[in-house]
């Protein structure tokens, strides 16, 4: 990582040569989620858990704001229950 570090310039390229040295390693793959959830998403409020200032993903066809953990298991719902498809807002 050090290495990288020293070969690149901007914040872009930085996490551009983290992410390709991390792919291909599959126990850094929730890690490598983890810092994307956290430096790619905007922050709000959730408005199912009404968690504060959490990584929210903005839902364009209802103006909903949802946390990152609330989609993770209402997909993961959604998976078990073909009924749920196409996936719709939450709310």
């Amino acid at each position: 990582v050090t290495s990288l570090l020293r070969q690149t310039t901007t914040m872009g390229e930085i996490l551009e040569a983290l992410t390709q040295d991390l792919l291909g390693q599959r126990h850094y793959g929730r890690l490598l989620h983890e810092v994307q959830n956290r430096l790619f998403t905007k922050k709000g409020n959730c408005c199912i858990c009404y968690a504060e200032d959490n990584p929210v993903i903005h839902l364009q066809s209802c103006n909903h704001d949802v946390c990152v953990g609330c989609m993770r298991s209402y997909c993961h719902a959604a998976l078990g229950d073909i009924s749920m498809f196409p996936l719709r807002c939450p709310m």
